[in-house]
């Protein structure tokens, strides 16, 4: 009895299965958030990812005034769309970087399905990149870890972190100082117009393939509200 499916893509292989099926039961589909798998004639309901990497790259410079040298850390389970992703990241980033010649990236990182690689990845930039001094993580699932390997070899204020997403951890690490700040999606402006999308989709009108939502950015001068907000939830 479903008419009409949004999903996320968590994994590119199968969501790819999962949109054929769907179509091929005649059914609406579109996906939503994450650009990490892109299929022709699907609608997309979220954030672009260069404008992600942009809004990081603006936040890093302001917790750094712009002089950092930067590892990024970011989702990439080895799919050539998935490649893509993590580049239109990077290239924000940069993007935002371009008028400060002391903001330099000086590795990027990819991580996959494995909950606990980016520790591992933010303890080895500890270990061997002694001059990072500023980590952007856009992995909503792996910020609170990268900052609790900082937490656990006291460089707290010495390597500072930009992270992605309102886990209520992330946003007990920001009030504590630990995490700098975190970049969001819309959750509900994303749940809204992915309905509206399929319901017009469904009535037979034409939809964007496109449609782009906002980000906000989250740091200690606003941590509070969310705090109260995600408590009152």
């Amino acid at each position: 009895g479903v008419d009409g499916i949004a999903l996320q893509e968590v994994d590119s292989e199968q969501t790819q299965a999962i949109i054929e099926n769907v179509k091929e039961r005649g059914m609406a589909v579109l996906t939503y958030e994450n650009e990490n798998f892109t299929m022709p004639n699907i609608p997309k309901v979220g954030t672009n990812s260069y404008t992600l990497g942009c809004t990081a790259g603006d936040m890093a410079v302001k917790a750094m005034n712009g002089s950092a040298n930067v590892a990024v850390i970011i989702n990439n389970s080895g799919y050539k769309s998935d490649e893509r992703y993590a580049n239109m990241i990077v290239q924000g980033i940069l993007s935002s970087f371009s008028v400060y010649s002391t903001m330099q990236i000086k590795d990027t990182y990819t991580i996959n399905a494995d909950l606990f690689e980016a520790e591992k990845i933010a303890a080895s930039i500890i270990d061997d990149a002694a001059d990072v001094n500023l980590i952007i993580c856009v992995d909503e699932r792996s910020t609170p870890g990268v900052a609790q390997i900082l937490v656990d070899n006291n460089k707290v204020g010495d390597i500072k972190l930009i992270g992605y997403g309102n886990r209520p951890q992330t946003l007990n690490y920001i009030e504590r100082g630990v995490i700098y700040g975190t970049v969001c999606p819309d959750a509900y402006e994303i749940g809204y117009t992915a309905v509206q999308q399929l319901a017009q989709s469904l009535d037979g009108a034409q939809i964007s393939d496109y449609t782009s939502t906002q980000l906000y950015e989250i740091d200690e001068g606003n941590v509070s509200k969310y705090s109260e907000d995600l408590n009152q939830d």
